[in-house]
């Protein structure tokens, strides 16, 4: 039966892709073999044509699980509106296939209407211990980029199921939305160990300036998880006020917290926190905590730390060879001396890039990219393309790190990857960077088959929006908004905000200042 189904849709294949196929694929919905109705639903998805949303919407129905969960893939690929209703009433299907795949329809139409029974879908599900459909149901709410996922996502906060208080911060971080900022506060209060950890790292994601006092509470959370996730959290806001309380986490907390403090110290880049940093590469300190220290020395960059880490770097030289010599110790030392100055310093990373362990060859990429020399730069845009997935990773985090735009078109290519973690982390650095040459990508991005995906490529378009717009007087602003009539500006207006280049806020003042004008 499967040889025949098989036989069948290559016969269709063969065809041109015009009505005729088209005809035979919906006929084909209607077959005796499920293979057959399923490959059939599935190359209706791919031709994407309008005229197979109503057959399509009928095959929901079939006896048939992989039928009706190709149906609804298939749905998803086409993203015609009319599916919408179909779609939200096939997430109460028995089968936990077809519904993760009718989520990730709804997903990608994006139509706010889904939101209500998603978040219903996202709730059900973790009451029937179905973690996977709810974690589809959490990114799915998330990827859909309207006001209404974010008001779903943050009455979910205050389900009576922790699990769904745990996926609905997380994916609140994920958006990015200020407005979640608030709720996400109140959540650090949360009993639960997870949702307090997952809101103090959502809160960091966002970085309004709002959550410092709270997070700096959060540091004497009864939970370690919690208090790393509230100092890394510090950390990405940047804010000084949080220096003192980073300090004393530092000095007496366990190994984790004192981690995520020292990374944290290093990226608000206060030189107060030098002397105790300094204090922590004697011998003594657990070797990870040695590594962040020395990170953080670089990131803060305050020469009176120059001799205490040559020092240092003398020392583990002298032990290079044996078992009491750590490579990424010396790696970060190696770091903290290229940023004060010493260029032999980068010279030695650049030899790890070939060294035989992973790891130390991922740790080198990260030092190199955040160092930002530009003539390291075009052997670490080699690595997002030829080398491991660790290092592939690596190198696109620290382009998004550093910001340098010479990363932009491999991490256009990056976009296109098979594997999703890769397009989502390409995403974010494109974000960060926020170059213009990228928008073009990132629009395509946010119709991923990946929710994760299409979240990042949505908060990485608002980021060049932030860079390349401002407040209100952007460069996208000039030109095609200041010439034509008042029509042909609102028209050009809209499409921006359909393409998500400007926020609802900005469209809203924008289309009041060219209505003034009549």
């Amino acid at each position: 039966m499967k040889l025949a189904a098989l036989l069948i849709l290559l016969a269709m294949l063969s065809l041109p892709a015009e009505a005729d196929e088209i005809d035979q694929l919906i006929k084909g919905l209607e077959d005796q073999s499920s293979d057959t109705r399923a490959a059939s639903a599935s190359s209706l998805g791919d031709l994407g044509d309008p005229g197979a949303v109503v057959p399509l919407s009928d095959a929901l129905s079939d006896e048939d699980s992989w039928v009706r969960a190709s149906a609804a893939e298939a749905l998803g690929r086409i993203g015609d509106k009319r599916a919408v209703d179909p779609l939200i009433a096939a997430l109460k299907d028995d089968d936990s296939y077809v519904q993760m795949a009718t989520i990730r329809a709804l997903g990608k139409i994006g139509d706010e209407k889904a939101c209500t029974p998603l978040l219903a879908a996202l709730i059900e599900s973790m009451k029937n211990d179905q973690v996977e459909v709810a974690n589809e149901a959490a990114d799915n709410l998330g990827s859909i980029d309207d006001p209404k996922a974010t008001d779903s996502l943050i009455q979910a906060l205050e389900s009576d199921d922790s699990g769904v208080r745990t996926r609905a911060a997380a994916t609140l971080g994920d958006i990015g939305d200020s407005r979640a900022v608030d709720p996400l506060i109140k959540a650090l209060g949360d009993e639960d160990e997870w949702v307090r950890a997952l809101s103090a790292e959502a809160l960091g994601m966002i970085g309004d300036a709002r959550a410092v006092n709270p997070l700096i509470e959060a540091l004497s959370d009864r939970d370690r998880d919690v208090r790393a996730s509230a100092a890394a959290a510090l950390g990405e806001i940047g804010d000084p006020r949080a220096v003192d309380s980073l300090l004393e986490a530092f000095e007496n907390q366990d190994d984790d917290v004192r981690i995520s403090a020292a990374i944290a110290l290093g990226k608000i880049g206060d030189n107060k926190a030098a002397d105790v940093l300094t204090e922590a590469l004697r011998y003594g300190t657990p070797s990870d905590v040695k590594r962040a220290a020395a990170e953080a020395l670089g990131d803060i960059g305050d020469p009176e730390t120059t001799s205490a880490l040559n020092t240092y770097w003398t020392d583990l030289w002298l032990v290079e060879g044996t078992d009491d010599f750590d490579k990424m110790e010396m790696i970060w030392v190696d770091y903290s001396l290229a940023k004060l100055g010493d260029v032999d310093h980068i010279e030695y990373l650049t030899e790890d890039l070939a060294d035989e362990d992973e790891e130390v060859r991922a740790a080198a990429v990260r030092a190199l990219a955040k160092i930002g020399d530009h003539d390291t730069f075009a052997l670490l845009a080699e690595a997002l393309l030829n080398d491991s997935w660790m290092i592939q990773m690596a190198a696109i985090s620290a382009f998004g790190d550093k910001g340098d735009p010479i990363a932009v078109e491999p991490l256009i290519k990056a976009l296109n990857s098979t594997d999703s973690d890769f397009r989502r982390k390409a995403a974010e650095a494109l974000g960060d960077i926020g170059d213009s040459r990228a928008i073009e990508a990132l629009s395509t991005a946010k119709s991923d088959d990946e929710a994760v995906v299409r979240m990042a490529a949505a908060r990485a378009l608002k980021k060049i929006n932030q860079t390349e717009i401002g407040d209100s007087n952007t460069s996208l602003y000039s030109g095609p908004l200041d010439d034509g009539n008042a029509a042909q500006r609102l028209i050009t207006l809209k499409g921006l905000l359909d393409d998500g280049l400007i926020t609802k806020e900005d469209y809203d003042s924008k289309k009041a200042e060219i209505l003034e004008s009549l």
